[in-house]
C-alpha cells in the first residue's frame, strides 16, 4: 500500500502543476481584448499608432517652435529653444548674444503667406528618443526635416532647429 502511494504522489503532483501553469499562454492584463496597444504599435483596424506621453511632449515642443515662427511670435520661438540654440540662432544672423527675440523675429519674418501656413500645419511624423535627446522628423511643405530636441529641466526644447532645411522646405 505504501508503494502505491509513492507512485501516485508524483503523478498527482504532475497533474496539479500542469493545471496551474500549463503550456498554453493565457492572456495577460496587457494583451486582453479591448486593451490599447503599446506605444508606437499600430492600433487595430489601421488606426494611427498609439503615442507615448513623452512623444506627445516632443510633438508639442515642435509645434510650439514652428507655431511661433508661423505667428511671428519671437518670445514663443525663444521659449521653445535651448539656451545654446538661442545663442547659435543669434550667431548665425550676426546678432549679439542674449538677443534671441531679435534673432527669432528676423527668422520668423521670412515666413509669409503659404510659408506661414506650412509652418502652422507642420507635424512630427516620426520621433526617435535616446535618453534626454530626440530627433523629430517633421513633415513640412512636402519635405521631411529633422529637428533635434533636448530635455532641459524636465521639458523638451529644440536644440537644433535646422533652419536652413526648414527654409528650403517652405513654399
Amino acid at each position: 500500500m505504501r508503494r502505491a502511494r509513492l507512485t501516485v504522489l508524483p503523478a498527482l503532483l504532475a497533474l496539479v502543476l500542469a493545471a496551474c501553469g500549463g503550456t498554453e499562454e493565457e492572456p495577460t492584463a496587457t494583451t486582453q481584448e479591448g486593451d490599447p496597444p503599446a506605444a508606437g504599435e499600430p492600433a487595430p483596424g489601421g488606426e494611427e499608432p498609439v503615442v507615448s506621453p513623452e512623444e506627445e511632449e516632443i510633438r508639442a515642443a515642435v509645434r510650439t517652435y514652428l507655431g511661433g515662427l508661423a505667428a511671428e511670435n519671437a518670445p514663443q520661438v525663444c521659449d521653445a529653444l535651448t539656451d545654446q540654440a538661442q545663442e547659435l540662432l543669434g550667431q548665425n544672423l550676426g546678432i549679439e548674444a542674449g538677443e534671441c527675440e531679435v534673432a527669432a523675429g528676423e527668422v520668423a519674418s521670412f515666413a509669409t503667406g503659404q510659408a506661414q501656413q506650412a509652418l502652422a500645419d507642420a507635424e512630427a511624423v516620426d520621433i526617435d528618443v535616446a535618453g534626454d535627446r530626440a530627433t523629430a522628423r517633421v513633415s513640412l511643405g512636402g519635405a521631411t526635416v529633422p529637428i533635434e530636441l533636448e530635455r532641459v529641466e524636465g521639458e523638451w526644447r529644440v536644440s537644433d532647429a535646422n533652419e536652413d532645411a526648414v527654409r528650403e522646405a517652405l513654399p
